[in-house]
């Protein structure tokens, strides 16, 4: 069956009539919720940094309830800073696990986490090093932790080992491997004559 122009005229119209009533509801809702959104904005107070800033810091405990337990440090008092030597390991792990969790594995130098911090790429981090420096960050790090073993190991009572991690090589077979390379000698070579000779080799 056929519907007649006249139905057909009637149907267009129709059609034409709701898309504008849609059209205009839509931009009626936007409208609204764009003065709501305008009019919070401009009600809300200025931010003013002083009124925000701590006053003071105090250390406080809370058990796994949120109820404080304990203060350790009231507001407004000097805090006595402590030797990494003196710290718990357990305490060391902690910041280490809550800082950075591949701490470990790249023995404190991260090149991503620089090169990430300073807005650059890895291999643009590590030539501004080098232009500056004349070195890689680790090797600058290896000669580093080496200039502090040979001070360590005038020290008879410590064993290659022990200089080795205190100075932040993982394990003492390392450490004689980049003290060989970097100044032909072994750790306790060096040891027996007394280092005076290689300290220019760093």
């Amino acid at each position: 069956m056929r519907l007649s122009k006249d139905w057909r005229a009637l149907l267009k119209l129709t059609g034409k009539i709701t898309g504008i009533l849609l059209l205009a509801g839509f931009f009626t809702l936007g409208g609204i919720a764009f003065g709501a959104v305008r009019g919070i904005i401009e009600r809300t107070p200025g931010l003013d940094l002083d009124s925000i800033a701590p006053k003071g810091y105090a250390t406080m405990i809370y058990d796994s309830k949120g109820n404080l337990t304990d203060t350790l440090v009231m507001e407004g008092s000097n805090r006595d800073p402590a030797a990494f030597e003196e710290l718990p390991e357990d305490l060391i792990n902690a910041f280490v696990a809550i800082e950075d969790a591949r701490f470990w594995e790249h023995n404190g130098i991260d090149l991503r986490a620089i090169a990430r911090a300073g807005g650059v790429s890895v291999s643009a981090c590590c030539e501004s090093f080098r232009k500056h420096t004349g070195q890689t960050p680790v090797g600058y790090l290896t000669r580093y932790r080496l200039r502090k073993g040979m001070e360590q190991l005038l020290n008879p009572n410590l064993s290659v080992g022990e200089v080795a991690r205190s100075v932040g090589f993982a394990s003492a077979s390392y450490f004689i491997e980049c003290f060989k390379r970097y100044l032909h000698t072994t750790p306790l070579a060096y040891r027996r004559d007394s280092g005076e000779k290689r300290v220019a080799g760093l």
